[in-house]
């Protein structure tokens, strides 16, 4: 299959069949096309490039494949499903193109390599689970443009993150969801955005390391147990509060 193509950068173009609802995987190489209805059918690609003209990354499309290390998404894709991406232990990091609107549950699940993710300037709703269980991503910058986050109480986007150090939130989302930092025990650095009204239940729940946080004054809103944990008094944690090491800044 894979193993005869030539070039270890294997060109690959997923879509949902029409009629049996079934992934089609192209891969491409010289003098040879190597069709297969699932990724793990076509074992040994270990850098992809998706066909640019691709509008959308069909679910599970590229679920479990651990020997995937790069991948890279043409500005063609304007949606990447659920589980796209789930398991690729070896996936080092992902740049999502300003195309993509909406991130799927659990899209990049299970990618315990992923250090380094770039989430494009045109995504507007992330599912939840998205990065659950990528124990080596260390930062993530949510950009203006999202505006909805899923996050429940079994099922949080950054479920697992036990590296994540650093995270920006935009000027985008006016709540930051339940659950969406629940023990994140490396997180010493949040920007949050100046459109945050509400911070919900357990959202930095545990994050023992933020002992520093700037909350803006509009916040109007924080739920229960949002910053237990965390290091320092309970009571610092309120609008227009600026905390340096456990004490007011």
């Amino acid at each position: 299959m894979l193993l005869a193509l030539f070039s270890r950068t294997h060109r690959v173009f997923a879509m949902a069949a029409m009629s049996a609802c079934l992934l089609l995987v192209h891969a491409f190489g010289p003098g040879s096309t190597t069709f297969c209805t699932r990724c793990y059918e076509c074992q040994g690609a270990s850098n992809i490039a998706i066909d640019d003209g691709v509008i959308s990354i069909a679910e599970g499309a590229f679920n479990g494949c651990t020997s995937l290390t790069s991948v890279v998404i043409p500005s063609s894709v304007h949606y990447i499903d659920n589980n796209a991406f789930q398991g690729c232990t070896n996936l080092k990091s992902v740049t999502v193109p300003d195309s993509v609107t909406y991130l799927g549950q659990s899209a990049f699940s299970g990618c315990t390599s992923l250090a380094s993710v770039t989430i494009g300037k045109g995504v507007s709703s992330i599912g939840t689970s998205v990065f659950s269980g990528c124990s080596s991503l260390t930062s993530v910058a949510i950009p203006d443009s999202v505006i909805s986050i899923e996050s429940t109480m079994y099922n949080f986007p950054f479920q697992g993150c036990s590296s994540l150090k650093s995270v920006t939130i935009g000027n985008g989302l006016k709540s930051i969801p339940s659950y969406l930092f629940y023990s994140c025990s490396s997180l010493t650095s949040v920007t949050i955005g100046n459109n945050v009204t509400s911070i919900g239940d357990y959202a930095f729940y545990h994050c023992s390391s933020l002992t520093s946080l700037t909350i803006p004054n509009n916040v109007t809103s924080i739920g229960d147990y949002a910053f237990y944990g965390c290091g320092c008094d309970e009571n610092l944690y309120k609008a227009g509060a600026k905390i340096c090491n456990c004490k007011p800044c």
